[in-house]
């Protein structure tokens, strides 16, 4: 059998933001977001993005350069962005920033950024073609050219050629 295409034409990627709020459970011994919350919130907002993009089961495949830029306290509204920035035959990059926002200031901070990338798969857990990605701005194709670089570390990195 014959792969599957998911789309014959180009798809623009949109933005997928989700928002919850830091619980005391939520908190490590510095009373400041676990490292780990920050890598389940990014990686939902991820999925989400990946899977509309892709129109089709989406499997996180590898995690890429996930920057913690600043601490996040309890009780402070967290601002998840996924947006799917490059997209091979089978593969896409999803960037996901965290923002982190005082309750009381309303004051925004970009508090972590990471690469995602997933796969597409069918109802056989076989891998799908994806849509080719529309880059139609300045700014689409910067964000195209770094989800470029992103892809091909991690796929130098899983052959061993890193």
């Amino acid at each position: 059998m014959g792969q599957r295409v998911v789309s014959k034409v180009s798809k623009r990627a949109s933005c997928i933001s989700t928002y919850s709020t830091v619980f005391p459970e939520d908190l490590n011994h510095n009373q400041q977001l676990f490292a780990g919350q920050y890598v389940e919130r990014m990686e939902k907002a991820a999925f989400f993005a990946a899977t509309k993009f892709c129109q089709a089961n989406a499997v996180a495949a590898s995690i890429e350069a996930l920057d913690f830029l600043e601490s996040v306290p309890c009780g402070a509204i967290v601002r998840v962005d996924a947006r799917v920035i490059f997209a091979s035959r089978r593969s896409m990059v999803v960037r996901a920033e965290l923002f982190s926002e005082d309750r009381l200031s309303q004051r925004e901070i970009l508090s972590a950024r990471g690469y995602f990338i997933f796969v597409g798969l069918d109802e056989q857990g076989k891998s799908v073609l994806l849509p080719e990605l529309l880059v139609d701005s300045q700014s689409d194709n910067e964000d195209f050219q770094v989800g470029r670089r992103v892809y091909q570390r991690c796929k130098r990195r899983r052959s061993g050629r890193l």
